[in-house]
């Protein structure tokens, strides 16, 4: 695969997986809609969202701190398997 492809699909990988873990806009509205199923903890972003709103502010920066780590850490640790894999190629 040519080098400019792969990079636009590490990329892409990596976008998707920052953008996976701060789902909240498709789970608002299937929550505000009461849709069976759909609860206001059911993404990470909508759990944080949930706990400020209930007057507990330092939950929900620990719960943003976490989610932005764990982000961190999956992304990295793609483009370091990418970085690997291409290294050996």
């Amino acid at each position: 695969m040519p080098h400019a492809v792969t990079e636009a699909l590490v990329l892409t990988t990596v976008f998707s997986i920052i953008g996976t873990a701060q789902l909240y806009t498709e789970l608002a509205v299937l929550a505000a809609a009461r849709i069976p199923g759909a609860s206001n903890k059911f993404s990470p972003i909508m759990n944080t969202t949930l706990t400020a709103s209930q007057a507990d502010p330092n939950l929900a920066a620990a719960e943003s701190v976490l989610l932005a780590l764990v982000t961190l850490v999956l992304s990295f640790g793609f483009l370091k398997f990418t970085q690997r894999r291409t290294a050996d190629a």
